[in-house]
């Protein structure tokens, strides 16, 4: 499953998202999935958990663990809180940048802002491990972005992140 998927639609998975802008994407909540209990093989959820309040990404990813088979994978990729901190204690990011980064509000393919657009949740390595671990999964690999001095110059080019991917206990 590629979930919150947007204009980027991966060949071999289900593409799901709430709003589709492509035949071939699965309008669906993820917080509410219709799929069985260990039928699902991978689930791929890049940028989507930093738009759920904490409470609900935590119940979601939790759901989202009893889809998986054992064995199977799980990747997210979302804000890193520590990460963005360290950007502006060091000057490479100033308040106003930092505050797009931890809150966004704006869809990147229409410019339009939905309530589904703002962020409202931002993670650490250990809390997504933690989450992970609830929700059933054994971490295999981790990566946060650096805090890159060249983001001075082009600072809305990416935010900063932390990628986990995990396997299914």
């Amino acid at each position: 499953l590629n979930l919150g998927c947007g204009p980027s639609i991966m060949e071999g998975y289900v593409n799901i998202d709430t709003d589709p802008l492509d035949e071939r994407v699965v309008k669906m909540n993820i917080l509410d999935l219709k799929y069985p209990e260990n039928s699902v093989d991978e689930i791929y959820a890049k940028d989507i958990i930093e738009h759920l309040p904490l409470e609900k990404s935590v119940k979601a990813i939790v759901h989202w663990g009893t889809l998986c088979k054992r064995g199977a994978t799980l990747f997210i990729q979302t804000t890193n809180f520590k990460k963005i901190i360290e950007a502006y204690q060091s000057g490479v990011w100033n308040l106003k940048t930092v505050c797009y980064m931890l809150f966004a509000g704006r869809n990147w393919v229409s410019g339009e802002s939905k309530d589904e657009d703002w962020h409202k949740s931002t993670y650490d390595l250990e809390t997504l491990t933690k989450i992970f671990e609830i929700a059933g999964f054994k971490v295999l690999k981790c990566e946060e972005d650096a805090v890159d001095p060249s983001l001075i110059h082009n600072p809305l080019c990416h935010n900063i992140n932390i990628s986990i991917w995990g396997q299914k206990l």
